[in-house]
């Protein structure tokens, strides 16, 4: 069994403040694409808690091009560099 890139989106920020923040929206995901620390993705929202603005940075052995993207959710932005969902 193949495991998509989406179904391992880890949640790695949240809007809000105080102990509850697992109760609020995320904000930003972690997703490993390669072996190693240095190959992986993240996913933001930099449109703030009014409208979604996800955007993408790939690291690849250590390296990034820097965010990318203006997405309407975080499927779509990861979707956007790993193809869509089988």
């Amino acid at each position: 069994m193949t495991v998509s890139p989406l179904d391992r989106m880890i949640p790695v920020t949240w809007s809000g403040t105080g102990p509850a923040l697992a109760n609020d929206e995320v904000t930003g995901y972690e997703v490993h694409v390669g072996p190693g620390p240095d190959n992986k993705i993240l996913i933001g929202n930099f449109g703030g808690p009014t409208w979604n603005s996800w955007r993408v940075l790939e690291i690849r052995n250590g390296h990034d091009d820097g965010w990318n993207g203006d997405f309407k959710s975080a499927e779509e932005a990861l979707a956007s560099v790993v193809g869509p969902r089988p």
